[in-house]
């Protein structure tokens, strides 16, 4: 009975199953670290993809930097 109902549900919003998309924002000292991390915990929950800007590190950019350096979103549902 579920899942009849879960085939349901999505025929009306086919989006309601869709993992979501994070895109990673990172510098380049710590672009290896963080794909690795990423694939070692393999997570069911969401795709993931890394982008990295053109900073050494990461930690002292500011949002208006970021969004100066941020050409695409890659259809992220999030940026982190």
């Amino acid at each position: 009975m579920l899942h009849g109902l879960f085939n349901h549900l999505a025929t009306l919003n086919p989006y309601i199953f869709m993992k979501e998309h994070i895109l990673f924002l990172t510098g380049k000292l710590a672009r290896t670290s963080l794909e690795r991390v990423l694939d070692s915990i393999q997570p069911e929950e969401f795709t993931s993809e890394t982008h990295n800007l053109p900073f050494t590190v990461a930690a002292p950019m500011t949002t208006d930097m970021i969004l100066r350096r941020l050409d695409e979103t890659r259809n992220a549902d999030r940026i982190n």
